[in-house]
């Protein structure tokens, strides 16, 4: 499964997020900072609550440079994001403004003081072979964060750094999408939405867990609804060798034991037959029933 989806800045101006989500896209990376002070905060903040209500997943990506602390970097993107639940994080890796090129340590100081005050989050490298490999060396790079890989091409060709996989690819930086005035970025993700919501530090849900069925019951046993000596209700047991057990029961009223929680019982017919699901073994002699 490929999910796309655009990222975008305040380059893009105005947005409209729900066309963007109704267009088939399935997440959204915008730039929040960068640096230490950025001035187009405000189009982050703008951006951030019309796109968290479309739909589709958010993300935030802080960009990168090289002279400045990135330590403090990462505070100023949280700081300025604020709530990372539900949200992708990333940092840009590439060559900015007054010959800014910042190093694998950088980054990865960065994603540590982030997974300091963010823990349980990871943060995503965006950056290509072009930066990675061509402008500072091919340092060692996959032990930072998953890889948002940046190739304009047919095909994402050759990894770098370690990674032996792209999490994210941006194919292209001249694409259409409804709701962005403009060319603008689009990215490929190869996963489930499941798969995507991982990332933005969402416990999956787990699979229900089928009731254990007893060695000693193969699913064919029946329950039969019968009164106790004693005028309370029981459910029996009925193997092929006869009753193997019951359940004692306040009332022989369905309703009744079904809304105590003390067992289920689905599709019970009116004559009092069911098919058995789940109970432990009872040793209580079915002659008492």
């Amino acid at each position: 499964m490929v999910l796309t989806g655009p990222d975008a800045s305040h380059h893009q101006g105005s947005i409209n997020w729900q066309q963007v989500k109704s267009a088939g896209h399935s997440y959204a990376f915008i730039k929040a900072t960068e640096g230490r002070s950025y001035q187009f905060t405000d189009w982050y903040n703008q951006n951030i609550g019309p796109l968290k209500a479309s739909g589709l997943v958010p993300g935030a990506y802080h960009f990168l440079r090289s002279d400045s602390d990135p330590v403090a970097q990462a505070d100023y993107f949280i700081n300025t994001v604020g709530n990372f639940t539900d949200m992708l994080a990333a940092v840009d890796v590439e060559t900015g403004s007054n010959n800014s090129k910042p190093t694998a340590d950088q980054a990865r100081a960065f994603a540590n003081r982030f997974e300091e005050r963010v823990p349980g989050h990871q943060i995503i490298v965006y950056t290509g072979r072009w930066y990675w490999r061509d402008t500072i060396g091919n340092p060692p790079g996959s032990d930072i964060g998953p890889l948002w890989h940046s190739a304009y091409s047919s095909s994402p060709g050759a990894l770098y750094g370690g990674w032996d996989s792209f999490t994210f690819w941006q194919h292209t930086s001249s694409g259409s999408c409804p709701g962005i005035a403009g060319n603008c970025d689009l990215n490929k993700f190869y996963g489930t939405l499941d798969e995507l919501r991982i990332l933005t530090g969402r416990v999956p849900t787990p699979a229900p867990v089928p009731d254990p069925v007893p060695e000693d019951f193969m699913g064919d046993e029946m329950l039969i609804l019968a009164n106790c000596t004693d005028g309370r209700g029981a459910l029996v047991f009925l193997g092929d060798a006869g009753p193997v057990g019951w359940f004692g029961l306040n009332s022989t009223d369905r309703s009744a034991y079904a809304a105590s929680g003390i067992v289920v019982v689905n599709g019970l017919t009116t004559d009092g037959f069911a098919k058995w699901t789940a109970f432990p073994r009872l040793e209580v002699p079915p002659a008492n029933v």
